[in-house]
Protein backbone atom coordinates (compact mmCIF):
# COMPACT_ATOMS: atom_id res chain seq x y z
CA UNK A 1 0.00 0.00 0.00
CA UNK A 2 1.14 3.62 -0.71
CA UNK A 3 0.70 5.00 2.64
CA UNK A 4 2.34 3.16 5.00
CA UNK A 5 6.07 4.16 2.80
CA UNK A 6 5.02 7.54 2.71
CA UNK A 7 4.15 7.62 6.63
CA UNK A 8 6.81 5.83 7.44
CA UNK A 9 9.27 8.25 5.62
CA UNK A 10 7.56 11.28 6.92
CA UNK A 11 8.36 10.01 10.79
CA UNK A 12 11.73 9.43 9.91
CA UNK A 13 12.71 12.71 8.04
CA UNK A 14 12.84 11.23 5.09
CA UNK A 15 10.10 13.71 3.04
CA UNK A 16 8.47 16.73 4.18
CA UNK A 17 4.87 16.54 5.18
CA UNK A 18 2.66 16.74 1.71
CA UNK A 19 -0.51 18.10 3.57
CA UNK A 20 -2.94 17.06 0.82
CA UNK A 21 -1.65 13.14 1.65
CA UNK A 22 -1.93 13.99 5.31
CA UNK A 23 -5.58 15.19 4.42
CA UNK A 24 -6.51 11.70 3.17
CA UNK A 25 -5.03 9.94 5.64
CA UNK A 26 -6.66 11.95 8.51
CA UNK A 27 -10.25 11.46 6.42
CA UNK A 28 -10.09 7.74 6.30
CA UNK A 29 -8.60 7.22 9.90
CA UNK A 30 -11.73 10.00 11.04
CA UNK A 31 -14.10 7.35 8.84
CA UNK A 32 -13.35 4.30 11.15
CA UNK A 33 -14.29 4.70 14.33
CA UNK A 34 -17.62 5.07 13.01
CA UNK A 35 -17.50 1.29 11.68
CA UNK A 36 -16.65 0.18 14.81
CA UNK A 37 -19.25 2.18 17.03
CA UNK A 38 -22.89 0.38 18.22
CA UNK A 39 -24.58 2.67 16.02
CA UNK A 40 -22.78 1.81 12.91
CA UNK A 41 -23.21 -2.17 14.30
CA UNK A 42 -26.89 -1.72 14.42
CA UNK A 43 -27.42 0.01 11.17
CA UNK A 44 -25.90 -2.37 9.26
CA UNK A 45 -27.68 -5.03 10.79
CA UNK A 46 -30.96 -3.75 10.01
CA UNK A 47 -29.75 -3.08 6.74
CA UNK A 48 -28.96 -6.53 6.41
CA UNK A 49 -31.91 -7.53 7.91
CA UNK A 50 -33.64 -5.86 5.24
CA UNK A 51 -31.47 -7.36 2.60
CA UNK A 52 -32.42 -11.32 4.07
CA UNK A 53 -36.22 -10.45 3.90
CA UNK A 54 -36.25 -9.20 0.47
CA UNK A 55 -34.52 -11.84 -0.66
CA UNK A 56 -36.68 -14.42 1.05
CA UNK A 57 -39.63 -12.65 -0.68
CA UNK A 58 -38.08 -13.08 -3.53
CA UNK A 59 -37.92 -17.18 -3.01
CA UNK A 60 -41.23 -17.24 -1.94
CA UNK A 61 -42.70 -15.42 -5.38
CA UNK A 62 -40.39 -17.86 -7.14
CA UNK A 63 -41.43 -20.78 -5.62
CA UNK A 64 -45.51 -19.24 -5.97
CA UNK A 65 -44.53 -19.06 -9.73
CA UNK A 66 -42.94 -22.65 -10.42
CA UNK A 67 -46.28 -23.58 -8.13
CA UNK A 68 -48.59 -22.16 -10.39
CA UNK A 69 -46.73 -24.08 -12.87
CA UNK A 70 -47.20 -27.53 -11.83
CA UNK A 71 -51.10 -27.11 -10.40
CA UNK A 72 -52.38 -24.16 -12.95
CA UNK A 73 -54.59 -22.21 -10.45
CA UNK A 74 -58.61 -22.46 -12.58
CA UNK A 75 -58.44 -25.94 -13.60
CA UNK A 76 -56.87 -27.86 -10.44
CA UNK A 77 -58.79 -26.14 -7.94
CA UNK A 78 -61.89 -25.81 -9.54
CA UNK A 79 -61.51 -29.94 -9.95
CA UNK A 80 -61.11 -29.72 -6.48
CA UNK A 81 -64.12 -27.84 -5.57
CA UNK A 82 -66.14 -29.47 -7.72
CA UNK A 83 -65.42 -32.93 -6.74
CA UNK A 84 -65.53 -31.82 -3.07
CA UNK A 85 -69.13 -29.84 -3.57
CA UNK A 86 -69.96 -33.13 -5.10
CA UNK A 87 -70.17 -35.01 -2.12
Amino acid sequence: MVINPQCTDLIVGKTPPDERMLKEISSMLYRLPAASSPEFAEQFEDSWGGVLLTSLYTEILKGAGDMQEVFPFPSYYSVLLSDFLAK
